[in-house]
């Protein structure tokens, strides 16, 4: 079974589909508008999606006669944590939308929730193009030279939502 969910591997989507359903081949997509336009060219049987994810609504109403919810479950994704670099001013912090509101984020001037994802985050903040973010716990271990923890935010609880064309695709 082929399901589409949003990349890159490190992301918690990639990382939700392989816990949950690990015989499943992953096609990653670098957004949902192109998860959701493959699904409907049968590029997959499925797509995996986190119901927190900030254009759910919005596609599943767009597609509401040609793609269906078929199976939800709730789910516990990796562990976060606020994260800073260790020569951080705290002028910024970086997050995902959905991460937005984990941590009390008013020690920073200024909060910029506009990237794609948290491995993106991650990404960034280990390169030094950013100071401080939302990312996920494991990065601490790999690059305690150049980060430090502000506070672990634990594992994230949410629903996710497996997707299939409906009949009348």
């Amino acid at each position: 079974m082929r399901v589409i969910t949003l990349g890159p591997s490190q992301s918690n989507h990639a990382w939700v589909l392989q816990q949950h359903k690990p015989q499943a081949e992953p096609l990653l997509v670098s957004d949902f508008d192109q998860g959701f336009a493959a699904l409907l060219a049968q590029q997959a049987e499925h797509l995996l999606i986190c119901t927190a994810h900030p254009d759910y609504a919005r596609l599943v109403g767009q597609y509401q006669r040609l793609l269906t919810p078929i199976e939800a479950f709730v789910a516990a994704s990796q562990p976060l944590s606020l994260c800073e670099r260790q020569d951080c001013t705290r002028r910024q912090v970086d997050v995902m939308p959905a991460t937005r509101f984990y941590a009390d984020l008013s020690a920073y001037a200024q909060v910029n929730d506009q990237w794609p994802g948290v491995a993106q985050v991650g990404e960034a903040l280990v390169q030094g193009q950013i100071e401080a973010g939302i990312v996920f716990s494991h990065l601490l271990s790999r690059h305690a030279e150049v980060l430090r923890e502000v506070r672990p935010l634990g594992a994230p609880v949410d629903v996710w939502a497996l997707i299939a064309r409906s009949e009348q695709s």
